[in-house]
């Protein structure tokens, strides 16, 4: 979310005409019509003493709530791992944001979860291991995106472009090693930590995170549809090309943005 962070704090939404707002109900807010255009999202950090993937047997996983993307990103992990949660007695355990899910892993509530990369650097310096880098893994998974009701796609075309170029700039603006200072500061307001220093892990992952060619991940988003439609006919009747409209970042890239 540091992208959204950033944009904000240097009023590169303003800029474009656009207002922004937090939500806690971000999905329901989307279909009640009370926002427009949502930006939703979030490697698995352990226990030192669980070394291989094999040692999450039996333990209890952090887990920000079900169906989530830290409960999606860590059935992932454990089917590229060959884990299956219910026959290897892996515990999910909802605790709540990654803010408490950093407090649970040192008062040993539970022996690993899926973190940013700020938390992993923190936690980090508390004696806990990373046991894999998601990013590395070359799991396909659609991270942050904007999620936009069709109709309201149809029926504001410029405001979309114009939000699509605010997030544009800002990727510009974050991958610049110049801005760095700027960039901390907005990432530790946004994770709500108590020094600037904290956030400098995060900011030294980055460039893992962003690039400059904003197109969804059709293949991530058939992961997604694949685990939350094992339990659910509407959405495993989904198609990922159907769900996806590129129209608006096409004409960025004609206009040579990327």
């Amino acid at each position: 979310m540091a992208l959204v962070w950033v944009a904000k704090h240097l009023g590169l939404f303003k800029k474009y005409g656009l207002e922004t707002q937090r939500s806690p109900l971000v999905v329901s807010a989307l279909l009640a019509g009370q926002i427009d255009v949502a930006v939703i999202g979030p490697g698995h950090l352990v226990n030192p003493a669980i070394k291989t993937p094999a040692d999450l047997r039996g333990k209890n996983i952090g887990v920000t709530s079900l169906g989530g993307g830290v409960w999606m990103r860590s059935m992932l992990a454990f089917e590229h791992w060959g884990l299956e949660p219910q026959r290897d007695k892996i515990t999910l355990r909802v605790v709540g944001d990654e803010s408490l899910l950093a407090q649970a892993m040192p008062n040993k509530v539970i022996g690993g979860a899926y973190f940013n990369y700020t938390f992993t650097s923190v936690l980090e310096r508390q004696g806990f291991r990373v046991l894999a880098d998601l990013a590395k893994l070359n799991i396909p998974y659609q991270d942050t995106a904007l999620l936009a009701q069709r109709r309201y796609l149809n029926s504001s075309q410029d405001s979309t472009e114009r939000l699509l170029r605010a997030l544009s700039d800002t990727i510009g603006f974050v991958l610049d090693p110049k801005n760095k200072s700027l960039v901390l500061q907005s990432m530790a307001r946004g994770l709500r930590l108590a020094r600037v220093e904290d956030a400098v892990g995060g900011y030294e992952r980055l460039g893992n995170m962003y690039q400059r060619r904003i197109f969804s991940n059709v293949d991530g988003i058939r992961s997604t549809i694949r685990f939350l439609g094992a339990t659910n006919d509407k959405i495993r009747a989904l198609k990922a090309e159907e769900l996806v409209d590129e129209r608006f970042v096409k004409k960025l890239e004609q206009e040579g943005r990327f």
